[in-house]
This record gives C-alpha cells, structure tokens and sequence, in this order.
C-alpha cells in the first residue's frame, strides 16, 4: 500500500513541476525526486516480498498508517528543505 502511496505522490509533484517549471518557486523537482526515489525502493521491497510471500500489496490498517505516515514525512522533508535552502538568483 505504501508504494501506491508513494507513486502516487510522485505523480502528483512531477505533474506540478512540469506545470510551473517556469517559475519553479515551490521546488516541486525535488519533491518528486525525493518520492520517486522512494516508490522505486519500495517497488523493489514488493516485488521481493511477492516472490517471497506471495503478496504484492498489503491493505491492512498498519500499511495504510504507515503510507500516511510515510507521505508525511516526504512532504515535512521537502518543506523544510524548501525553508532552509536559499534561493539562487
């Protein structure tokens, strides 16, 4: 479940990057770096479990808490990245 999650949050950043890459204030490209970088690790986790256990995406209450808990965390380390680095000019 969290890949989905992940993945989706990459889709998402990589379509507002591409819409306001003109500007690019929000630095929306490091946030869809930083959360397809982390959909490809777990993209390789469930491949592995799925040759392993048999199953590719768990729906469980402790998968979806922890999605949430992962996406929130991608996005308070993209704000504050985006707090703490100066803009260049």
């Amino acid at each position: 479940m969290w890949f989905i999650a992940l993945l989706s949050l990459s889709v998402i950043s990589t379509l507002l990057w591409y819409k306001t890459r003109s500007h690019n204030k929000y630095r929306f490209d490091i946030l869809a770096l930083i959360s397809g970088s982390a959909a490809t690790m777990f993209f390789v986790d469930a491949v592995y479990r799925y040759l392993n256990d048999g199953v590719f995406i768990e729906a469980t209450a402790d998968s979806i808490s922890l999605s949430l808990v992962l996406v929130l965390f991608v996005v308070i380390f993209w704000f504050t990245m985006l707090i703490t680095r100066r803009p260049r000019f």
